[in-house]
C-alpha cells in the first residue's frame, strides 16, 4: 500500500508546485494552509466519500 504524500511549502510559485509534483508527491498546498483545501486534497487520496 502506497502512502499518499502532500507537500507543504511557503512558496507560492507555480514552478515550485510543478517541481514537487514531478518529484512524486500526490498533492501540493502552500502556506498558510486552508482547512477546507487540506480536506479537499486528503479525501480523494484516502478514497473518502
Amino acid at each position: 500500500m502506497a502512502v499518499p504524500i502532500i507537500a507543504v511549502s511557503a512558496s507560492t510559485f507555480s514552478q515550485d508546485e510543478e517541481r514537487y509534483l514531478a518529484s512524486g508527491v500526490n498533492a501540493f498546498l502552500s502556506k498558510p494552509i486552508d482547512h477546507d483545501s487540506l480536506l479537499a486534497k486528503i479525501a480523494p487520496l484516502l478514497q473518502l466519500p
